[in-house]
């Protein structure tokens, strides 16, 4: 079986179906002590069987230890493949996480 991969430039007129989070974390708990819940954006190339590839932060204002969080809880992600012509493709696609610290999590489940 051949194993097609897409480059970045391949756009959503190239599929009949983008990929879809099927499961995974959109939500981190991150150790950083910070009183807003952050949003960020990845772009994650997802292989013909629903995995991670590849994984790209768009957002640069993240912390290292943070940055290092969303890439770990990116990987864990599993996604139905896009799909051309009836066959799954690999596709970049974008995840949005929220980002959520630790020490404010009992503030967050409380509202």
């Amino acid at each position: 079986m051949e194993v097609e991969e897409q480059d970045e430039t391949t756009d959503s007129k190239h599929v009949d179906r983008k990929p879809i989070l099927i499961a995974g974390p959109p939500t981190i708990i991150t150790d950083v002590d910070n009183p807003d819940t952050k949003y960020g954006t990845v772009k994650v190339l997802v292989s013909v069987f629903g995995l991670a590839k590849k994984v790209i932060i768009e957002e640069a204002d993240f912390s290292d230890k943070v940055r290092e969080q969303v890439l770990q809880a990116a990987y864990k992600c599993r996604f139905r493949p896009a799909i051309r012509d009836g066959q799954p493709v690999a596709y970049w696609g974008d995840v949005t996480m929220k980002m959520i610290s630790r020490h404010r999590l009992s503030t967050f489940i409380a509202s």
